[in-house]
């Protein structure tokens, strides 16, 4: 059974720019769950995103999201790659992106990285926090049993 408590732990820890306790509570997921991990991180993310972009998906909002993620970690190595943080924002509202073009090790980090952009440019994320990582435990949930989301 997946420790999703750990998990909300983890994205808080990512979330509110405490890389330290961030990095301690990861080394405590066990290797038996690391897939489930990386599911929840992608519904943490997916979900944040939609909310973040739910007024505005279109391509300028991406983009500008995406690349002001670039300059905030421009000395982050690997470097950021925008386009990367475009086609994983416009895979969740089904625009025909090729995740193909990001690897699953750059969507994972892609993924956390931007966690703490979106909970610090929104402040109403930021209040509901807890809910959109229930949230999020409801999905991944729904994605490792194989259902449509």
């Amino acid at each position: 059974m997946a420790d999703y408590e750990l998990f909300q732990s983890v994205v808080k820890a990512l979330a509110f720019g405490e890389g330290a306790k961030a990095r301690e509570l990861i080394e405590q997921v066990a290797d038996s769950e690391q897939r489930e991990y990386a599911v929840y991180i992608a519904a943490a993310f997916s979900e944040l995103a939609c909310e973040y972009f739910d007024k505005d998906h279109g391509l300028v909002a991406i983009k500008e999201f995406a690349d002001e993620m670039a300059f905030a970690y421009r000395s982050a190595t690997p470097p950021v790659r925008s386009i990367a943080m475009e086609i994983l924002i416009r895979a969740i509202f089904d625009d025909d992106q090729s995740l193909d073009e990001v690897t699953p090790k750059e969507q994972l980090r892609l993924q956390i990285m931007s966690l703490r952009m979106i909970v610090h440019k929104s402040p109403e994320i930021y209040a509901q926090l807890d809910q959109h990582l229930a949230d999020a435990q409801s999905l991944a949930i729904e994605w490792l049993s194989g259902e449509d989301p």
